[in-house]
This record gives structure tokens, sequence and C-alpha cells, in this order.
């Protein structure tokens, strides 16, 4: 039982929407997991103390089961170390070697004496601006599993989510990287658009979805005007849900893949939850490109815990 549990430290991937923790022995094995509210629930209206001190309490509702007297040290990744999260974990520009993140960790204050957090930074880029936070700790994660001791790993790396990210990996550093809205986008137009009465709740039309993934890839002018067309064709043909939802998701989708600008035959990774990346390999399959797949969770398990493994060698946490 959680009651019995005490980690060697504890990681942390705390999102806008989900606290995930996890209880972590001293070889990079999970004992136990925890979840908790997301940042955009505890810093709705809250500002300074009040803020820092509901996430310090969101914090223990996940994690205090596994305490013991002494201090424990928690690596904490995503917007949790956004301006609105519990301490600002600032950002570092690319070029970024994907093995220094340990260097710029912030070191969150708490009240609990049993609580050693630190937050790792988000990686930024002015031409074009963009940012990212969460996403450098599974690349991190990658490099890591791929490279072992060296810093030789490179390619194109999309990490498929709310907003996915394309980044360039060039000898274990993160070299420029692009966002799409793609995620949001999606939810916006399938639950608050016309199109809402058009698409299935789930379920989507894989034929549909290749065949949009092209449309738009070849033609991303062309994406608006396709949108409405799903609409239209529901009311004149009677396009079943199922067909729509692969349409709007295949539109998107294409659109984006059309954004990346990805080089003929070029291979990519792709990094996140598995129904998502399996989605996007078979868009990529379509354009006639080859995916690697990677679950978001182990890669962000693999560069906390690296991070952590950094700490101790610097002697900064004790072993």
């Amino acid at each position: 039982m959680d009651e019995a549990v005490r980690p060697h430290w504890i990681a942390v991937d705390w999102g806008t929407t989900h606290l995930r923790a996890y209880a972590m022995d001293g070889q990079g094995g999970v004992l136990a997991r925890g979840h908790g509210l997301g940042m955009g629930a505890l810093s709705a209206g809250d500002a300074g103390a009040s803020r820092q001190a509901n996430f310090e309490a969101a914090l223990l509702g996940a994690v205090e089961p596994w305490l013991s007297d002494r201090p424990v040290a928690l690596i904490m990744c995503g917007m949790v170390g956004s301006r609105q999260g519990w301490c600002e974990a600032g950002y570092l520009p690319v070029p970024q070697s994907l093995f220094n993140l340990c260097e710029a960790l912030a070191e969150v204050p708490a009240k609990d004496q049993r609580l050693t957090p630190f937050i790792v930074p988000g990686i930024s880029q002015t031409d074009p601006y963009d940012v990212m936070r969460g996403e450098e700790t599974q690349l991190a994660g990658y490099v890591s599993q791929a490279s072992g001791a060296n810093s030789t790993v490179s390619g194109r790396v999309c990490l498929p989510g709310t907003h996915a990210k394309w980044a360039r990996v060039e000898s274990g550093a993160v070299i420029h990287f692009s966002t799409a809205m793609t995620g949001e986008l999606f939810d916006l137009i399938t639950e608050h658009s016309i199109l809402a009465h058009s698409v299935s709740d789930d379920a989507l039309d894989s034929e549909a979805f290749r065949d949009s993934v092209l449309a738009a890839y070849h033609d991303p002018a062309c994406l608006t005007e396709a949108l409405f067309s799903v609409r239209a064709e529901g009311l004149l043909a009677g396009e079943d849900g199922v067909r729509a939802r692969g349409r709007v998701s295949g539109l998107l989708v294409g659109a984006e893949l059309a954004g990346a600008k990805l080089e003929p035959g070029e291979p990519v990774t792709l990094i996140g939850a598995p129904k998502l990346c399996v989605a996007y390999s078979e868009a990529l399959a379509a354009l006639g490109l080859d995916a690697a797949l990677l679950d978001g969770e182990a890669m962000v398990l693999r560069g906390l815990s690296d991070i952590h493994a950094q700490l101790v060698e610097r002697r900064a946490i004790s072993a």
C-alpha cells in the first residue's frame, strides 16, 4: 500500500490540467503514483503567498503518504514553473544542451520541511518567438536513452499534444523548435464551433483521416474552406460523425505537418501519449515518412531521473 512507500526521491510532472507524482526508487523505478489538481485550477484568482500555499497543499495531497521525517527531493517539470505557477523557473535559450538542464533548476521555498522541491527550466526561442515547458524534460529523456554517455543524438522530434512541439535536435541540443496549436484547435472546433453538431464524440474514420492529412499537407491554404465542407457534407450527403471527426483531425494534422517543413524521407521520433503518437505515425506514413514512437511518461521520468542523478553527483542533495 502507498502508506508503506518510502521513495528515494519524488518525480513530478505538473501541467495545466494534471499533477502526476511518482515515488521513485534509487534506480529510476516507480514505486507508486499520485495525482492532483493541475496548475490552471490552482493559479486562477490567487496571487503571491496564497497561490504558493495552494500549490504546496496540492502537492502534499498527492505525495504526503510517502513522506517520512527526513527531507525528500522533488524534481518537478511543466507549467508549475510558469509565471502563474508555484515558482517561476525561467527559460534557457536555444541552442540548448539537454544534458545541462540541472544547472538552471529553480529551488522552490516550501514551508513543509519534509519537501526539497526543484523545478526544471523551460526552453525559449526568439527567432521566431516560442517557448516550451515540460517538453524539454521529455527531450532530455529521449537524448539520454538514445545516447547513453555521449551527446551525439540528432534528428527531428515531434511531441503531439494540445500544443504540439517540433524540435530539431543536434548533438544532444535543441537548436530550433516550433509549436502548433493543433490539439487546442481540434478541441475548440469539435466542441464549440458549428462542427460540434457534425462530429462523433470519440471514434474517427481512419481512411478519412489519411485522405484529409494529404489534402491539407499538399494545400494548407484550403484548411478553413475544407473544415466548413465537413459541415456541408453532413447536411447534404448525410456524412456520419465518425467520418467527420476523421476529416477534421486529418485536416488539422496535415496542415501542421506542412508547417513542419519535413525533408523527403526524413525520419521523425514521436514522444507522447501512445494513442496520439499512433495517429501522428499514420499521418506521417501517408506522406511516406517513418516514425519511431516513444512513450511520453517514460521519457519524462527518464529526464527527471537523470536530473536527479546530476544533483546527487554535484552533492546539491543527499544520495
